[in-house]
């Protein structure tokens, strides 16, 4: 999918972290949010697509299922991927 400036374009991977690093580094919030970390809050969106694996041109269909604003800090339960717990301090 051409943009208006092709040398412009960025990747899906990039485009994440524009709208997650990035934006937390902007307002000076990226020790707080930003990434998911230990310690860090813990919000994120459900997507009914997996963004990464969908053909670019496809990207503007995918819908938001679920939000989740946990406004506590993630804290891995184990080593498994996706296995994490609420820190309440």
């Amino acid at each position: 999918m051409d943009g208006w400036f092709p040398e412009e374009r960025v990747t899906v991977y990039e485009a994440a972290s524009m709208y997650t690093r990035n934006a937390a580094f902007v307002s000076y919030k990226e020790d707080r949010k930003g990434t998911i970390e230990p310690g860090k809050l813990a919000d994120f969106v459900l997507l009914d697509t997996d963004v990464f694996r969908t053909e670019t041109e496809k990207i503007k269909d995918i819908c938001v299922k679920k939000p989740i604003r946990a406004e506590n800090s993630y804290t891995p339960v184990n080593d498994r991927a996706g296995a994490f717990d609420n820190n309440h301090e």
